[in-house]
């Protein structure tokens, strides 16, 4: 399918790293600046063997959550210190 028009909400940036010990993820969201607009977008270290396709996706639902006012982060140490 193709789709004429579509609106950019928000860049995942893919670099490749052949390093093990890099994190899959960025911790920040950053600004890319493209025909005078501003996009948020977000690192992820390409490693061999991973499953790209449910890290972009669970980078997605975060950013949708951060949109929101949640942070999928701090929730779960909350939830991890009650446990404690």
């Amino acid at each position: 399918a193709i789709i004429a028009q579509h609106g950019l909400d928000f860049i995942v940036e893919l670099v490749a790293e052949q390093n093990a010990n890099t994190s899959d993820i960025t911790d920040l969201y950053t600004e890319n600046h493209i025909f005078g607009h501003k996009f948020p977008s977000q690192t992820i270290f390409a490693h061999p063997g991973r499953n790209i396709a449910l890290i972009v996706e669970t980078v997605i639902k975060n950013y949708i959550l951060y949109k929101t006012g949640q942070d999928a982060g701090q929730t779960l140490i909350g939830r991890q210190q009650q446990y404690l």
